[in-house]
């Protein structure tokens, strides 16, 4: 009987041990995942990959000699939802009025350190078009941001028009209709991206996932 009672507490002891290397397996698994993603979650707050960290010194210096020194972590953010720092194109803006050196088609620049030369640049208009008060005038922001991937000046002349300048996301969409020649985009976009075949219009609510907007 004592013998019994000994394997089956070995048994359970066994259980257990093989049900906690198990659940610790499957944790380490999903760190794993998150790891290799790049991107990691911190108390709620979604925060840049280590590649896109790695320009940050850049940015500063560059956004210093532009006057944009209060907005590096919103030129972070763009950086991120562009590129997440993993491509040579890291602000993506080869297709922007700045770029004059390399072709005008996505991911055209090929050096990194050009590419941010000229995506403070066009974000510092975007900025100064809409008359951008300050790092928190978020409504702000979301139009230039808008004007970012649209490009500002036919956005911010587009909410003139409309007698009512402020993002909104019907108003992003219904550029984006006009601008894409009334064109849907794949269904497997649509809902990332919009449904028309231009930009992306949801693009200031995606960059301001990664603005830590405490941080100013």
């Amino acid at each position: 009987m004592d013998d019994w009672k000994e394997r089956r507490e070995r048994q359970i002891k066994k259980r257990v041990t093989m049900a906690v290397i198990a659940v610790a397996l499957v944790l380490t698994g999903i760190l794993v995942i998150v790891l290799r993603s790049g991107i990691l979650r911190r108390e709620g707050e979604i925060v840049l990959t280590q590649e896109c960290e790695s320009y940050r010194s850049e940015v500063e210096m560059v956004a210093e000699k532009y006057g944009m020194t209060p907005y590096v972590d919103l030129i972070m953010a763009v950086m991120m939802q562009e590129s997440g720092g993993r491509s040579l194109d890291v602000m993506q803006c080869a297709e922007g009025v700045v770029n004059t050196l390399y072709p005008h088609v996505p991911n055209g620049i090929t050096d990194p350190s050009y590419s941010i030369d000229c995506g403070i640049q066009e974000l510092k208009y975007a900025l100064e078009k809409v008359e951008c008060k300050n790092p928190r005038d978020i409504e702000k922001i979301k139009i230039a941001l808008q004007g970012y991937n649209f490009g500002i000046d036919g956005f911010l002349a587009f909410l003139q028009e409309k007698g009512d300048v402020r993002w909104t996301e019907e108003y992003a969409q219904e550029y984006a209709r006009q601008a894409s020649g009334e064109v849907l985009r794949d269904a497997s976009d649509a809902e990332t991206m919009g449904p028309w075949a231009y930009g992306d219009q949801y693009y200031p609510l995606h960059v301001l996932r990664f603005y830590k907007l405490s941080a100013q």
